[in-house]
């Protein structure tokens, strides 16, 4: 401003502070002797330090460090040494940026979780981690936001720590974040090959183990506080170790159980006590006795076992000794008394001919369905036993090829998915003499969703194994090497889509004999001739 002849001018009217403060440097060029500055009462931010001058005049004003979260500015007026003239400055000072958070530190449990941090903050701000564990995403206000943090499971034996760093200009912000390790928890396989493995392992007292568990030691130092092992399980049970004590603490196995059992000596009872309160098997089970010169009677335990999420498959695997397993009393299943379901197929082979071994299933008494396939290769079934004699669905196939004493077998089976396949050869026991000429196993069968294929020996002359079927949703297929067969009746089934009846010594009349002796009595419909 200018009054008169009398000058009085401001080189700058406005100047913009940084929030660390610094000074401002007011220039006046005047004729009216000394500029005075008025800083306004109420602003104690900014301090007068200037120096005189004679016709330009420099006056310098010192302003303080913002520690506010905000803006701050002022307007401050110039006047002549007497009074006359004024001009005004304005002065605009940053403020500080900063981030604050209300905890540093955030503690999460093994099993993981999610917690938040609260921010407040005056400037935006970007977030990192430098794990993988964790994540953080951020929900931001005007000035209070929100940090969510997510911690996995640890799954590793050991605690452990990370970092999330809150980013604003060239500044940052930590929290850190810990984790703890499960004392019940062991992260990885357990294998143990000696008796200082378990004394370790067991020493620790888990309950769950995350990984697959091998064993092929005596496991009694484990003290039973394996409750639940997540992958499978591989135990091979000499003659020394007796009844699996160690493990009775063990109620599921998430993965495949393969219990393996050389029998290198006699042992009349294969005891698995220890394995009592095992409940379900997640996946396959594979029960194999493996044998150069022992023998065994019984296999005994596995009685809380209830389900098996897989297969079962039992595997003899014998040496060329006759009574290879023990030919006058046999092998006795008595434990799986609590097994209800088997979700995929129920398998039981041996691997060679040489002896004779009576198996009785007897114990099965709860098991009513299969998932899958039913199958028996090379078996002599204990025909005073009621071998499974509660199963009545298949919702796969049953194949029963080579065996013996089939008829005590599945007495109550009803309903099968898929198909059926039954080969009744007298090569595969040619030193065994049968104690019948006639098959009149799965008598109760009523429905076959698939197909039905026969493979009869010279040996039988007579079958009665389907009195009770009435449907077969696929082909019929008998293949008859007798050309003596007296009776092989289909009673109730009264349509087909095809019937196939072949034999590999069909002399023509010989073969009408065979032929005639195959009777659909109520049959009236065939698709296909």
């Amino acid at each position: 401003n200018q009054l008169g002849k009398d000058i009085f001018v401001l080189s700058k009217h406005t100047y913009d502070i940084q929030s660390e403060g610094g000074t401002v440097e007011v220039e006046v060029t005047t004729n009216a002797g000394e500029p005075v500055i008025q800083i306004p009462n109420d602003v104690n931010w900014i301090k007068d330090v200037s120096t005189k001058a004679t016709q330009s005049y420099r006056r310098t004003l010192q302003v303080l460090r913002n520690k506010e979260l905000k803006n701050r500015s002022t307007v401050i007026t110039v006047t002549s040494e007497d009074g006359t003239l004024c001009d005004y400055i304005s002065i605009v000072q940053a403020q500080l940026d900063t981030l604050f958070v209300d905890i540093d530190r955030v503690d999460f449990p093994s099993e993981g979780g999610k917690k938040t941090v609260f921010i407040t903050a005056n400037t935006d701000f970007s977030i990192s981690t430098n794990v993988q564990w964790i994540s953080a995403s951020v929900e931001k206000g005007e000035t209070e936001s929100q940090l969510f943090i997510a911690a996995q499971e640890n799954n590793t034996n050991d605690s452990r720590e990370a970092k999330i760093s809150l980013l604003f200009g060239s500044k940052h912000v930590d929290v850190i974040v810990t984790q703890s390790h499960s004392e019940d928890i062991y992260w990885g396989d357990v294998v143990l090959n000696n008796t200082e493995d378990v004394e370790s392992f067991g020493a620790k007292g888990y309950k769950i183990v995350k990984g697959n568990f091998t064993s092929r030691v005596n496991m009694q130092k484990l003290c039973n506080t394996i409750e639940h092992i997540e992958g499978d399980v591989s135990l091979t049970l000499n003659y020394n170790i007796t009844n699996c004590d160690g493990l009775y603490g063990l109620k599921s196995i998430g993965g495949s159980f393969n219990l393996n059992l050389p029998l290198d000596h006699d042992n009349y009872g294969i005891m698995t006590e220890g394995l009592n309160n095992i409940q379900s098997i997640g996946n396959n089970f594979n029960l194999t006795f493996t044998s150069k010169s022992g023998r065994a009677e019984s296999f005994e335990g596995l009685d809380g076992l209830k389900t098996i999420g897989g297969d079962f498959n039992i595997v003899l695997k014998y040496g060329t000794r006759y009574d290879s397993i023990n030919t006058y009393g046999g092998l006795t299943f008595n434990g799986f008394n609590s097994l209800k379901t088997i979700d995929g197929s129920f398998i039981l082979k041996r691997d060679m001919s040489q002896g004779v071994e009576h198996i009785n299933l007897q114990s099965f008494k709860a098991l009513t369905s299969i998932g899958g396939d039913l199958i028996f290769e090379n078996i002599v079934f204990d025909k005073s036993a009621d071998n499974l004699s509660y199963l009545n669905n298949v919702s796969g196939n049953v194949s029963i090829s080579n065996c013996r004493n089939e008829f005590s077998v599945a007495k109550n089976l009803q309903i099968v998915g898929n198909d059926v396949f039954i080969e009744h050869s007298n090569n595969a026991y040619p030193y065994f003499e049968p104690d019948s000429d006639s098959i009149n196993m799965l008598s109760s069968i009523t429905s076959i969703g698939g197909n039905l294929k026969l493979i009869i020996n010279d040996a039988i002359k007579s079958i009665d194994a389907f009195r009770s079927l009435s449907s077969v949703k696929g082909d019929v297929y008998v293949d008859i090497d007798n050309i003596y067969i007296e009776s092989l009746c289909f009673r109730k089934i009264e349509s087909l889509k095809s019937c196939w009846i072949t034999s590999s010594k069909p002399t023509s009349y010989e073969y009408y004999i065979s032929l005639n002796s195959i009777q659909f009595p109520s049959l009236n419909k065939v698709d296909n001739d």
